[in-house]
């Protein structure tokens, strides 16, 4: 994670903000190449190609303003040199169980268990590192009870089960009735 309290202020700006206005033009360019084409069908594609336009520039703009408001939330967890706010903020599993728990209406808490320890990136471990190396790493956070309880555990990638796997033993250790586990997506090698 790059500290935002080195370099001035002006450049940490300048390089968060450049690829917003990179994504900005690419999209203004081809909302103006498709007019450009549209232009030969008639009257009715042009319109019809404006008011998607027009909407696509407010969801655009939204975006926009939701990738600044996290950027900033970061940016001030990082300042703060609080690397537990900063993922947080940017943590596509929460992201992913808040949708669900909407959609479903089911009650939602990131807090249940907690990481006793940092863990080295699994990404380069062999199978039987990752599961040497997340064991031990959870625990049930002590203002929070599972016993009895279905659980859906989410988790953004579902690589080797590692994770997912010592997760589900606490929660199990701990008096759940039966945890499930959804991912986005599956690695594979």
């Amino acid at each position: 994670m790059k500290d935002l309290t080195q370099d001035s202020i002006v450049k940490n700006i300048v390089s968060m903000a450049a690829p917003i206005a990179a994504g900005m033009l690419f999209q203004t360019l081809y909302f103006l190449v498709d007019l450009y084409f549209v232009a030969a069908i008639g009257d009715d594609a042009v319109a019809g190609v404006g008011a998607a336009g027009t909407l696509m520039f407010i969801v655009m703009a939204l975006t926009q303003v939701l990738g600044v408001g996290a950027v900033a939330l970061i940016a001030q967890a990082v300042g703060r040199r609080d690397q537990v706010d900063a993922n947080l903020v940017f943590n596509q599993s929460v992201l992913l169980a808040r949708q669900i728990s909407h959609a479903y209406k089911i009650p939602m808490d990131p807090f249940v268990l907690r990481r006793d320890h940092e863990t080295a990136p699994q990404t380069q471990l062999a199978e039987d590192e990752r599961r040497k190396n997340v064991r031990g790493a959870f625990t049930l956070n002590p203002d929070r009870s599972v016993d009895g309880k279905n659980i859906l555990l989410v988790d953004d990638v579902y690589t080797s089960g590692a994770t997912v796997n010592e997760c589900s033993r606490i929660l199990k250790r701990n008096g759940s009735k039966q945890v499930f586990v959804v991912t986005l997506a599956r690695a594979v090698s």
